[in-house]
């Protein structure tokens, strides 16, 4: 998938776009006010949304955590209950609220630099990239708000939240448990002080359906104490990645191994489909004695509440010092009226807090420790949040010349390296063991229907690159129907919305070791689990001079040479098959996807997933697929492939047991399988 990247004069589009695809303007607007209105100028008809800045909130509470500091520096592992002002940690830098999302528990703070007497007005088209004289990394850090900036409690604590991104000169935090107040004239002008202590691992952070799972440190005691935001793992704390965190679905462990210690998206546009996937990822590394987190970082529906519940019932075995579910709480009354920035903080902060634990448990302990987020994408509604009030602040002008200069490109990779990259595995100074990070994103489905045709003039605001392509379409009469765009991955001009999605998950690509792409046009053609092979990738073990490996050396023994085979096979769909080579090409993809077919609810162990491959690889499924509708997997075919794994397991379990215990494939055990193959076909 090609990586668009936004620079030069398609910055100000980028920007354009964002604010087109979130506020519905059909023009770059102007920005005339400040945070002294209650609410912009900018009218409300044309579906344009009203932004409110400040007004007087009710006291919210009962979100997902209770901030409790780590004194000092992250590697302190005291944790100091949050006290009065007088005794609480250092400040380090302080600063003005310059504006608060409706709800009121996410703020935009301004760092002081010195100039006391500057009018905040003064900005307006200014630099959104103005240096502050404390030029530290703030994220994570506590912010404690003045008196008459936050809802009357009698709770020390409630004046505490936590840095959640920073775009310099602005931080932007996160208050779990209070609602920044004001009266309606004149404006705010609440003060923040930044502390030096961080923000930290409560006793339970999160709440979820399932009592018995409620306790977010029962896996690993330690981690009370440690920090939401803790460093990302540096090159001297980790060593190669050369253990596979098998799948348990054959086509994944195949194709798209995962290593434990890496990070793996997994995207698709079905999210029930991507929960299965990691729902059964998570049984099968529960199997291997593998720790899991699960991150549900938002309920937003009663699909979400009733997910919640179904996992907990299907790994109901396991005992919360083997697997933690975190939620948000259900306080869905009151979650209605908070803003969609301050619920997407609070979805970084689960999601930060679930990376947070598994740390400490393979630190502490030198386990494996797996996470899984579900999903990423609260992360771009924050982070187009803090992009809109940039604008709101310094002018759309200036934001765009930051853009040009490369700073926001920089600022984003920061604000997503800070979960994706929290992957590692340990060496062993730093405990020796490892945490593996699954990330789901969830694309949008395409919006037009695919024999809807284009002009040349639709792709007038697109970049040279994709104008050149649209060029040689045109010249060679190919119509500029949604099918062809899609097929060749040109954007489609009145999707924008989804346009700016593809980009946010190239984005999060450039940043990860690998994705599971789970395709709608396969689904549709029967191919189950619908993955394709030519987006899907791992880039741990890629390169002839490494020696870090994701997969199973069993299965590597079998599958060398799968992916030409399947890429040869696919680019013949459609092509009438004249040759015996072309013939034989299909037929063997046909045995291959037979192989790896298989209902993501049901793990297969990896000697199970051998066997279903050597009989591809032998030919002994030629026959069926030779008799079948396409790609097609009928139901008689399904069961002639549990048939066969049953057998071998019945005749050969020595084989598969060595399989299973070391990960490997002797010849010996080859050799005993395929003949217990042969003998079933015969």
């Amino acid at each position: 998938m090609h990586m668009m990247k936004v620079s030069g004069r398609s910055c100000s589009f980028a920007i354009f776009s964002v604010l087109r695809a979130v506020w519905g303007f059909k023009e770059v607007p102007s920005f005339p006010y400040w945070l002294g209105s209650q609410t912009s100028s900018r009218s409300t008809h044309s579906g344009h949304r009203p932004r409110t800045h400040w007004n007087t909130f009710p006291p919210q509470r009962s979100r997902f955590l209770s901030l409790h500091s780590v004194v000092g520096s992250e590697a302190t592992k005291t944790t100091a209950k949050a006290s009065p002002p007088s005794d609480a940690p250092e400040v380090m830098a302080e600063g003005v609220l310059v504006q608060a999302a409706d709800g009121g528990m996410f703020v935009a703070v301004k760092i002081n630099d010195g100039d006391d007497d500057e009018d905040p007005s003064d900005n307006k088209n200014g630099s959104a990239s103005s240096t502050s004289s404390n030029a530290d990394d703030f994220v994570g850090r506590l912010v404690r708000l003045s008196s008459n900036a936050k809802a009357p409690s009698d709770n020390p604590d409630d004046e505490l939240g936590l840095v959640v991104a920073q775009r310099t000169p602005l931080l932007f935090c996160y208050f779990p448990n209070v609602s920044v107040t004001s009266a309606a004239s004149p404006p705010p002008t609440g003060n923040v002080q930044i502390l030096r202590g961080m923000a930290a691992v409560p006793k339970d952070a999160g709440n979820v359906h399932v009592p018995k799972y409620s306790a977010l440190t029962s896996l690993a005691p330690s981690a009370r104490g440690r920090s939401f935001f803790s460093k990302i793992p540096q090159v001297s704390d980790i060593q190669l990645i050369n253990t596979p965190a098998l799948t348990g679905i054959t086509m994944v462990d195949a194709l798209t191994p995962i290593g434990k210690g890496q990070n793996m998206l997994a995207i698709g546009t079905n999210l029930d489909e991507l929960r299965v996937f990691a729902t059964s990822l998570c049984k099968a590394q529960l199997k291997e004695g593998t720790k899991c987190v699960y991150a549900q970082v938002q309920i937003n529906n009663k699909e979400d509440e009733q997910f919640i519940a179904e996992m907990s019932a299907s790994l109901g075995t396991q005992s919360q010092e083997d697997l933690v579910i975190l939620s948000p709480k259900d306080d869905s009354k009151q979650n209605a009226d908070l803003s969609v920035a301050t619920k997407a903080a609070g979805a970084l902060t689960l999601a930060a807090s679930a990376c947070a634990v598994a740390e400490e448990y393979a630190m502490s302990t030198g386990g494996n420790a797996m996470v899984v987020v579900d999903t990423i994408d609260p992360l771009k509604t924050l982070w187009d949040e803090t992009t809109k009030t940039l604008v709101d602040v310094f002018g759309v002008d200036a934001v765009v010349a930051n853009d040009q200069k490369g700073a926001a490109g920089s600022e984003m990779r920061a604000f997503y390296s800070r979960l994706i990259q929290r992957a590692a595995n340990f060496n062993a100074q730093r405990g020796g063991g490892s945490v593996t990070l699954v990330i789901l994103t969830k694309l949008p489905k395409p919006s037009v229907s695919d024999d809807k045709v284009f002009d040349k003039r639709n792709f007038d605001g697109a970049s040279d690159r994709i104008k050149q392509r649209i060029e040689l379409l045109d010249a060679k009469k190919i119509p500029l129907t949604a099918a062809n765009l899609r097929k060749i991955q040109i954007p489609v001009p009145t999707e924008d919305f989804q346009r700016l999605a593809y980009q946010h998950v190239d984005d999060l690509i450039s940043m990860s070791d690998g994705q599971v792409w789970f395709d709608d046009e396969l689904r549709e053609a029967g191919i189950v689990p619908p993955i394709d092979p030519q987006k899907s990738v791992t880039r741990i073990g890629i390169g002839a001079d490494t020696v870090s490996r994701a997969d199973a050396p069993a299965i590597r023994r079998i599958v060398e040479g799968i992916r030409l085979d399947m890429a040869q096979a696919a680019s013949m769909d459609g092509a009438e098959l004249s040759t015996k080579a072309s013939i034989g090409q299909v037929r063997k993809r046909k045995a291959w996807l037979l192989a790896m077919h298989q209902d993501c609810t049901k793990t297969r162990s990896l000697g199970e997933s051998c066997v279903a491959l050597l009989a591809a690889t032998v030919g002994a499924l030629d026959s069926a697929v030779d008799n079948s509708d396409g790609y097609q997997v009928s139901k008689g075919m399904e069961k002639k492939l549990e048939a066969l794994l049953e057998h071998v397991s019945k005749t050969e379990p020595q084989a598969l047991e060595e399989i299973n215990s070391t990960m490997d494939l002797s010849p010996e055990g080859r050799a005993s399988i395929v003949a217990a193959i042969e003998s079933f076909f015969d």
